[in-house]
């Protein structure tokens, strides 16, 4: 009986939370959540466009496909990015407790003197100096930019424009993928030398995208984050930051309830090692599900799309390619739509275990060419479709949404930066799992397994909770506590 009063009275708070949106300067919350997610079109550009460009530098610099100077410099200039951006995300841990408006700033930074770098993009090492600067950038911004903007929401937006992240990711990817067929079949199509110029201007984007948020951030934001100013024990200024927020009074002092709180809870549990003990369930789980993001598989498809699609037919790899990276952009919606009527825990349920039977008959269907199988090559392209759509409605968006609700503001880079060497791993190791994809598809296959398992035991739903409830559920001290006890907070907390 307890447990359905439970769950009534959750319910009814969640229907109070998306009723006080109206209660928000919607106007103002959109022109800052749109500024910052600027910084995830930056990741998702700087994810896609080296892949778009490679074949261009194979051209101009005479590589032959697959030869040793093709296989060092693309495995160069694919793998800096990621590995700037495990150092910038170290980096964030400290940086954001400068500030989340400086981190994002410096991130911009980063991106903007990086593409002054590419533009020269007949240098070699100077497009490798502004890949890696790029990268630190970028991990900086992937830690700091979603941890900003879901403390910037209201507890009924949460889920929905904290998915945005990874939305704004997967479209900036698939401008990514449609400029490598412009570079390819359209513009200077006969001549490499035009082409190749081009590829400094597009590998330059990153930094018309960086000053543009660098020149709203900086005079368009009035005030950082209300929880940066409680953790500076600002509460006066983290009031002005909440009102610029929130238009009703009520809702001002919730919120302002819901820091104290949480900022409480944090500076009652000391730093260091004694946080770390009391929750340390939460890095863990975060951490956990950063790695999982990467062991789905996807760097696959994001990284060697047009390999990949290769073996369906020749010729019309770019088309699928480009229709992968669009499918990936759009299921994303479906996630920011889903998120919060079925909540984080079971969609990421939900998807590791779709993901894991479409990588099996991905591995069951694939053709290796020695001879012509329509309906295989087909339902394998088709499955890798739909793995693309149900990582992206769970791993894809959730990951950065869970870690930005669960991991205090110090903890966010570490899990960030697990992200990005995983990334690197699984990106280094990709190419010899194609050199025998059914068995490469199969591995995948069972750390898809591994993740649902993991998220039915270890993931806790977040869904509705605001940060101070989401902290006490990883509480490791609570658990110690008798189940009657421990009850009495629940009721407590949801009333």
């Amino acid at each position: 009986m307890l447990d359905y009063n439970k769950k009534i009275n959750l319910n009814l708070r969640m229907i109070q939370d998306i009723a006080k949106v109206e209660e928000v300067k919607m106007f103002r919350l959109f022109v800052y959540i749109g500024t910052l997610l600027l910084g995830s079109a930056i990741c998702g550009y700087s994810i896609g466009i080296y892949s778009a460009c490679h074949r261009v530098f194979r051209e101009k610099n005479g590589w032959t496909e697959d030869g040793t100077d093709d296989k060092f410099w693309n495995s160069l200039l694919t793998t800096l990015m990621p590995l700037g951006a495990a150092i910038g995300a170290i980096l964030s841990s400290p940086v954001i407790k400068f500030g989340r408006r400086i981190a994002v700033l410096i991130g911009d930074v980063c991106a903007i003197v990086s593409a002054l770098a590419m533009i020269n993009v007949g240098s070699l090492t100077s497009v490798c100096v502004g890949r890696f600067v790029l990268g630190i950038g970028v991990g900086l911004l992937s830690s700091a930019v979603p941890l900003y903007i879901n403390e910037l929401l209201p507890r009924g937006l949460t889920g929905a424009l904290g998915s945005c992240h990874q939305l704004l990711m997967t479209g900036a990817i698939f401008v990514a993928s449609v400029v490598g067929i412009l570079l390819k079949k359209g513009l200077a199509k006969e001549n490499v030398g035009e082409r190749f110029e081009y590829c400094g201007w597009v590998l330059a984007g990153t930094g018309f995208l960086g000053a543009l948020q660098m020149i709203i951030v900086h005079f368009g934001f009035e005030f950082d984050s209300p929880t940066f100013y409680m953790e500076k024990e600002d509460r006066a200024t983290a009031r002005e930051a909440v009102e610029t927020i929130y238009a009703d009074p009520e809702g001002v002092n919730e919120k302002m309830e819901q820091l104290i709180r949480g900022n409480e809870q944090q500076a009652s549990s000391g730093d260091g090692g004694e946080l770390y003990q009391k929750y340390k369930m939460a890095l863990i789980v975060g951490i956990a599900l950063a790695i999982f993001q990467q062991l789905t598989g996807i760097n696959i498809v994001i990284m060697y799309a047009p390999t990949v699609f290769r073996k369906v037919g020749e010729g019309i790899e770019d088309y699928l390619t480009a229709g992968a990276m669009f499918t990936n952009f759009a299921a994303t919606l479906l996630a920011v739509f889903f998120v919060d009527r079925v909540g984080r825990k079971m969609m990421l349920i939900i998807g590791s275990m779709g993901c894991a039977t479409t990588l099996l008959i991905c591995a069951m269907s694939y053709n290796d060419g020695t001879y012509r199988n329509v309906v295989k090559d087909w339902v394998f392209a088709v499955s890798v479709y739909a793995f693309i759509i149900l990582f992206e409605i769970s791993h894809g968006p959730i990951c950065w949404l869970y870690l930005s609700e669960v991991l205090f503001s110090r903890w966010m880079g570490y899990a960030t930066a697990a992200s990005w060497i995983f990334t690197i791993l699984v990106s280094s190791t990709t190419t010899l799992l194609l050199q025998d994809p059914p068995y490469g598809y199969a591995t995948y296959f069972v750390f898809m397994i591994d993740s649902a398992l993991f998220c039915v035991a270890y993931v806790k739903e977040t869904k509705g909770k605001s940060k101070a409830e989401i902290v006490a559920m990883f509480d490791s001290y609570r658990d110690e506590l008798p189940l009657e006890e421990q009850n009495d907070e629940e009721d407590e907390k949801v009333q």
